[in-house]
This record gives structure tokens, sequence and C-alpha cells, in this order.
């Protein structure tokens, strides 16, 4: 255990006690990450490079790479699950938006195996650096051992990483939303990280319930930044309805939603209520269908959130 953190078997410890933990650790206040990405996902076959972030696909191993600063945060925050900065979603979230509809599919899927290095006046987009951080990177991994088999790339004899020759990117595109996301808007960097982790889940049909929890998180986020947006032209104690409206507006629907996202609304009572007013069930009355539907949406909604930007292909339905 760490210097200050009880013995395992000695009690439970107070979330103030682990704060106090945690900031007694500070991690680098600025630098570069380098994280794996592991064989379990579906990979476009080109990255992404930006003075601020990477994304190299290679054989033997992938990755992606963001320049970091600290963010603030609020006082009683802390967490021991999250392990993506807000850096790492913008990235991610910047290749899940800009997927051209209806193209072959993608899967990112982070790893917790991550190399930090201080700040060096990387340009990320720069080939000599980006060689230099992966050859460090490579060095890093084998020194590394397995660390959990399943993610292990090539380049230490794991699984051969998957490419879908069929997935369009619109690179402008994602260069335009990696831009516009604000590391520092909590909400919206809470919402893309729960959509990431729902597509991670939905690799394995055996999560897609918790793929529709994930989601539901996301959509909540989304609702409170539309609430906000409506709260910005004056709508003083926006309610669903008023979001629902607005979002058929924006994207030009046929027919009226009366809510926010409604359809959902049941799956999502029954699931994360065991017991409710729709009855008791063994387990999720779920859809795969209509789970898979509502993250196609969420991605849908927040390349409108973060952008402004609706495809005209994406209008009228």
């Amino acid at each position: 255990m760490g210097e200050g953190l009880p013995e395992q078997g000695a009690g439970r410890i107070s979330v103030n006690e682990m704060i106090g933990y945690a900031q007694a650790r500070q991690p680098l206040e600025q630098g570069v990450t380098v994280r794996l990405l592991s064989p379990l996902g579906t990979y476009p076959t080109e990255g992404f490079r930006h003075s601020e972030a990477a994304m190299v696909l290679s054989h033997d191993v992938c990755a992606i790479l963001t320049a970091f600063r600290k963010v603030q945060l609020p006082e009683d925050y802390y967490s021991e699950i999250e392990f993506l900065s807000p850096f790492e979603v913008r990235l991610l979230a910047s290749v899940i938006l800009s997927r051209v509809p209806d193209s072959g599919s993608i899967c990112l899927y982070p790893t917790l195996l991550a190399m930090e290095r201080p700040d060096a006046g990387f340009d990320l987009s720069v080939g000599g650096a980006l060689d230099e951080l992966m050859t460090e990177f490579r060095v890093f991994l084998q020194g590394e051992g397995q660390y959990r088999e399943l993610h292990n790339p090539p380049l230490i004899g794991g699984s051969a990483y998957s490419f879908n020759e069929y997935a369009s990117l619109r690179y402008g595109h994602q260069r335009e939303v990696f831009d516009a996301l604000d590391v520092s808007n909590h909400l919206m960097i809470r919402g893309l990280g729960a959509l990431i982790r729902a597509l991670m889940l939905f690799s394995f049909s055996e999560f897609t319930e918790s793929a529709g929890m994930s989601l539901w998180v996301s959509m909540e986020a989304s609702f409170e930044i539309v609430k906000g947006m409506l709260r910005a032209q004056g709508i003083e104690r926006p309610t669903a309805k008023d979001a629902g409206d607005f979002l058929d507006d924006v994207f030009d629907n046929q027919f009226a939603s009366e809510g926010y996202f409604p359809d959902y609304y049941e799956d999502r009572i029954k699931t994360v209520h065991p017991a409710s007013r729709y009855g008791v069930f063994p387990g999720a009355g779920l859809s795969h269908d209509n789970v898979w539907e509502l993250g196609i949406d969420l991605v849908h909604l927040y390349d409108f959130l973060v952008t402004g930007h609706v495809p005209d292909e994406l209008k009228g339905h």
C-alpha cells in the first residue's frame, strides 16, 4: 500500500481521506500521455495528427498521444475508476463524432496502460516527435511485460489489431470537433466519456445492458447541456418537452418528440429500477437494436452540441 494509506483490512476510509491521499501524490501538471489502444477494438485505417494530440495506428502497437495541462476541478472531486483525462476524451470523441454516418463501424478501446512524460515542447503533429515518443513507448511496453494478456498488442505477443477499411472519417470535421471541445467543460466531458465507454461495451454482447446504462448517463449529460442552451435563449426553467421541441427544430424532425428521447424512458426505468411501476422482472427487458440506436442518436447529437453542425442527411427523419 502507498504511504499514508491504511493497510488492507484496517477499515474503510472516508472520501476526504482518499482525496487527501491523492493530493499528497500529485501527478504531473503538464506533459504528454501515451496510452495503449487494445486489440479488442476496431480502428479506422488512418490516424490523426494535431499539435496537441495524435492517434497512431500501426500493426505492432496502436496508441493515443495527448498533451495535457492542469484543469481546474471541483475541490471535492476524486475518482479511483476514471482513467481517461479530459484531453484523451477530447481526442477519442473527435474520432467518434467525425465518422461518416452509415460507413463501417469502429470501436476505440483505450486501456489503463499508459506512459507519462513531462512537457518537453512536443508538437504531436510532427513526425519526429511522434516517432521519438512511440519508440520510447515500445520500450516501455516491453519492459512492463504482460499487463493484461487480453490487451497485449502484437509488439509483445498479443492479438492482431483489426482495422475497418470501410470506416470513413470526415478528417476536416474531426479537427473541427477537436478544436471546439473545451476540456474544462466537465458536463460535456462526462457525457462524451460515458458515450466512449458505451461503445467499448458494445464490443461484447454480454454487456449490452451496461452499455445502455452508460448511454443513459451520456443522455442525461446532453439533456443538461441542452437545458443550458435553452436558458441562454431566455427559457428560465426548461422542461424535457422544451428540450425535445428544440431538437425537433434543429434536426428538422417530421414528427414531434413530445419529450427528450421519450422512446427510451420506459427501458431506462425498467433497467435502473428492478422494481418499478412497470413491474418486477428477472432481467433487463432490453432490445439490442434500441440500445444501439440510442448510441447512434447520441453520437449525432453530441456532434451538434460540440460544433453546431447537423449533416443534411440527418435532417427530416
